[in-house]
Order: C-alpha cells, then sequence, then structure tokens
C-alpha cells in the first residue's frame, strides 16, 4: 500500500476519531465506517486502511489495551487513545521498524514494541485458564468458559484463533442462469483467483480483496454472494420440486433464493420476515435471479394471525434462521463478540424459543423443518431443539448426516461436526472453513 505520510496521518486522525464512537459498541462497526464515508472523502487505498484498523482494534481490543497500559499512566489516557490509532494503522499497513514521521522518538519506539507483541503467543495450553485465553484473543471471560464448558481447552482455542482472520467470500452460482464451471472460466478471465468448494458443486470461493458486487456475472443474477454454512442449511431442507416452503425469519433471502433454485423454480416459498427494508432487499435480488416461486410476506408480529390462517399446517417445509447473537460470524463482524452480553443471550434465547414453535405450526403431517443459526453458543443451539422435542413430542430428530450423505455432501471430521444423538451439524470455520453455523431437521410425525 503506497500512501505518503501526510495520507497515514490524516487516515490515523480518521481512526481516533472513529474509535470513540465503535468502541461503545452502541451500533454495528461497519455502519459506523459507511456513514463516516458517506460524509469525509477518501481515496480508495485510504479507505481500505481505516477500515483495516479499526476492525484490527476491535478483534484485539483486550490485547492492545493491556500493552498501551504498560506504558501510560490513567491520567495520560488521551495520548493512549492517539497512540491506539496509530498503532492499529501502523500494523495494518504492515510496518516493521518504520518510522511514523508525525510522532516523537519515544512515541515511534511505543508504536513498533506494541506491533511486534501484538500476534505474539502467550503460550497457551490445555491449562490455560478461560481469563488467560480471553485476554490472549481479546475476548469477553464469559464467552470463553461457555465454549471451554461445550468443548473443552483445545478446541475452543482452534475456535477463536478462526475468529481472527477472514480471508474468503463464498459464491452460491444460480443453476437456473449458469454454471460453475461458466462463472469460474468467466471471473479466472478477470485475473480474479477463483477456486471451488469441495462440499458443494455450486460454491466457488474468491479472495477477500475482490468486490463481487461489481462484476458483471453477479449483476446479470448469475451468482449470489453466500457463506458456505448458508448454502448448507438451504441443502439440509433438501425440498423436493412443486412443494410449499416457508422461509421464516427470511432477511433478505439469501437461503429463500438457494431454496428457489434447488426447486427448479417449482412450487412456492413463502419467504417471511417483519423488516420491510429486507424484503424490499429481496424483491431485488429475486429480480436479478430469475425466479418466479418466491412469495414475499410482510408479518406485522410473530403472532400475525393474517398469516398464520392461511398457512398453519400447510408447510412440506419451514426453514427457520433465527435471530441469534452472531457469535459465529465473528471473522467479519468482530465487534459482535463486546455487542452480546449474558442478558442479552438470555432475551435472544426466550425469542428463539417463541419463533421455533410458531414455525413448527407451519409444518403439516410428515413435513420438515430446520432450525439454523451462525452462532457456536450451546444455549442457542442444541438447548433450543432440546427444549423444543421435549415441548412438541410430535416433532422427532432427524439423521441429518444421512440427509447430506444422499446429496453427495461428506464432510471432513465428521465425528467433530455431527452430533448423532441430536441430529444436529455444527460447523467450524477451523474445519469447514465456512462461517460457524448450527443447524437441526426434525420431522412432524403426529
Amino acid at each position: 500500500m503506497s500512501l505518503n505520510d501526510h495520507a497515514i496521518k490524516k487516515c490515523s486522525d480518521a481512526v481516533e476519531l472513529l474509535l470513540i464512537e465503535v468502541l461503545r459498541f452502541n451500533k454495528p462497526t461497519d455502519k459506523i465506517i459507511q456513514h463516516f464515508f458517506k460524509s469525509n472523502r477518501y481515496g480508495s487505498k485510504e479507505r481500505k486502511l481505516i477500515r483495516d484498523a479499526i476492525f484490527l482494534v476491535v478483534k484485539h481490543r483486550i490485547r492492545l489495551n493491556n500493552l498501551l497500559n504498560e506504558h501510560f499512566k490513567e491520567k495520560e489516557s488521551k495520548k493512549s487513545d492517539r497512540l491506539l490509532a496509530r498503532v492499529a494503522v501502523f500494523v495494518s499497513l504492515n510496518g516493521k521498524d518504520r518510522k511514523i514521521r508525525h510522532l516523537d522518538v519515544l512515541e515511534n519506539k511505543i508504536v513498533n514494541e506494541i506491533a511486534a507483541k501484538i500476534f505474539s503467543s502467550d503460550h497457551l495450553s490445555l491449562s490455560s485458564t478461560a481469563a488467560e485465553i480471553a485476554r490472549h484473543f481479546s475476548f469477553p471471560e464469559w464467552i470463553v468458559e461457555k465454549l471451554m464448558t461445550r468443548y473443552g481447552t483445545q478446541f475452543s482455542i482452534s475456535i477463536l484463533e478462526s475468529t481472527l482472520s477472514f480471508d474468503y467470500i463464498f459464491f452460491r452460482v444460480n443453476t437456473l442462469k449458469s454454471s460453475a464451471r461458466r462463472i469460474f472460466k468467466a471471473i479466472e478471465e478477470q485475473r480474479i483467483k477463483i477456486s471451488k468448494s469441495d462440499l458443494l458443486p455450486e460454491c466457488v470461493y474468491v479472495h477477500k480483496s475482490c468486490r463481487p458486487e461489481t462484476l458483471l456475472e453477479y449483476k446479470q443474477g448469475k451468482f449470489e454472494i453466500q457463506d458456505l454454512g448458508s448454502q448448507l442449511v438451504s441443502r439440509l431442507m433438501a425440498p423436493t420440486q412443486h412443494s410449499v416452503v416457508v422461509d421464516f425469519c427470511c432477511g433478505s433471502g439469501g437461503k429463500a433464493l438457494a431454496l428457489g433454485a434447488l426447486m427448479k423454480n417449482s412450487g412456492r416459498i413463502y419467504a417471511v420476515d417483519i423488516s420491510k427494508k429486507k424484503l424490499e432487499r429481496l424483491k431485488q435480488r429475486v429480480k436479478r435471479s430469475g425466479l418466479t416461486n418466491i412469495f414475499p410476506i410482510l408479518i406485522q408480529t410473530l403472532n400475525d394471525e393474517n398469516f398464520l390462517k392461511n398457512l398453519v399446517g400447510k408447510a412440506n417445509y419451514v426453514l427457520v434462521d433465527v435471530p441469534c447473537s452472531g457469535l459465529g460470524t465473528l471473522r467479519r463482524n468482530p465487534d459482535l463478540k463486546w455487542r452480546i452480553d449474558l442478558a442479552g443471550l438470555n432475551y435472544l434465547v426466550d425469542q428463539q424459543k417463541q419463533i421455533l414453535k410458531v414455525a413448527a405450526s407451519l409444518c403439516k403431517l410428515k413435513g420438515y423443518l430446520v432450525y439454523s443459526t451462525c452462532s457456536f453458543l450451546a444455549e442457542e443451539n442444541e438447548q433450543v431443539i432440546y427444549d423444543f422435542l421435549e415441548k412438541k413430542p410430535n416433532f422427532k430428530a432427524c439423521d441429518i448426516k444421512k440427509v447430506f450423505h444422499s446429496q453427495g455432501i461428506q464432510f471432513d471430521d465428521e465425528d467433530k461436526l455431527f452430533c448423532a444423538a441430536s441430529g444436529t451439524l455444527n460447523l467450524h470455520t477451523h474445519l469447514t472453513g465456512s462461517d460457524g453455523f448450527f443447524m437441526a431437521r426434525v420431522q412432524r410425525s403426529i
């Protein structure tokens, strides 16, 4: 990245200003940065540097603060804040033993020292405590404790490590308009490095530096930007053609679009959400995709009678991708770990149980329901399903490994992903390359 000293200082000042709002964690970091760039003009290289520096601080907040506290007392917090921005910019530039001209000799020394230590190992081991691991990975300790209770120390460290790097963007090829082979060739011809997924024939991926929304093939609706985990949720639904499907909590409809293609544009997919804005976005995506079997439905409340009276007991398949903590997406949204606490988690779990109960009422006899989250917390995942199956004996867990295998989808490390007892699947970034996802499939038997 070739920026002169004036541009670097300008970026550092912007990072320092942005961090004041970002570190309150009242709003998504992405939104704060977008709003800032709308009001302030920066070049593309400057925008990238500012963004990278902000996310570096959010990811390594505790570690950076601890390193700065070694050099500054509490009364010097303003100076510490200024150097925090400088360190973030310096590291994002891949700086090494380099002087920043607008800092004095001592400040340059501190910046270089912290930059050298930020990624150094704390020599974690199986005997490391939750507090030590939380400090190392800059995580709230309560989240680390829950991970260690569920997965043990070593596996938890692997999960936490995977949240620190984000390298690839996944595409789902729209098989109604193209094929993975044609998309692969078209993008490769544009000198963009592209790879094929080993799991799904319609899934390809590129480096995160690519801007897929600028590609002609994207504008033509030949592919959608969709994480591998999200694509696998749609595959777990495994809908047959001409079915009635409800995508409850559909958001902007990535999974509904995937289901529409799997059903070869047949049947009816009711894409339901409480957000008008998200459904408007879905309508644009549907138009671009060429699908005609998706019907967006705006509901006013979870128990919207106008909606429920028409679809209760009518759906062959129901997908309920519930609002969740999003902790499985931390490599892309690192601020989420600071924006959730135990009270917030308990509220989400209550919501998830209520949503699942209503969604289940839409299933017809012998119909299927898939429950999914992009979280790695058991409270939002297995525990919600256990609670549901206990209260709804007319639903039985399915053998989801069999569902995937019947479609030719074979995972590595299946013993670490599937839980045979509960019929559930946990995707982990360090094993599958996807976001962290949880999914379960149940069938209404009575």
